[in-house]
């Protein structure tokens, strides 16, 4: 079974697919908690992604099945990539089976990243990811 992970909007190509980040505009997210000391911006203007460092591969859950019997299933999660570049404050947003919900936070909580920056500076940043897993064959590959 094959997966594909994206974000949406503003396309930067990662070492495990494309990653699409949102780019609502370049400002404080309104009302975010933080555990780091600085606010919680989205990509746009003025802020540049974070870049992925290291991003394991999720596992495709078991309750997808093997064989003929695998289901597709997908899971948009919305976190927050800090001045360090961790990972933290994961929430699954929507899911076609929420019994991938934990594994898929716990796979995104391992990602590591460059930070954004703002004027040059490392700056905490709210994005968006889908990990969509598939049953059928691999486009890129010919085969599943």
């Amino acid at each position: 079974m094959r997966w594909v992970v994206s974000l949406s909007r503003v396309a930067c190509l990662l070492s495990i697919g494309f990653f699409l980040l949102t780019p609502v505009v370049g400002q404080q997210e309104q009302g975010s908690a933080s555990s780091t000391t600085g606010p919680v911006y989205v990509v746009g203007p003025g802020i540049s992604p974070p870049r992925a460092l290291s991003s394991p591969n999720p596992d495709t859950p078991a309750v997808l099945g093997k064989g003929k019997h695998r289901r597709d299933a997908n899971c948009v999660l919305a976190f927050v990539v800090d001045e360090q570049g961790d990972v933290r404050d994961v929430q699954v947003t929507r899911s076609s089976d929420k019994r991938i919900n934990q594994q898929m936070i716990d796979t995104v909580k391992q990602w590591k990243f460059s930070p954004a920056l703002k004027d040059g500076k490392p700056v905490a940043v709210r994005i968006t990811t889908e990990i969509d897993f598939r049953s059928g064959p691999d486009p890129l590959r010919g085969h599943p």
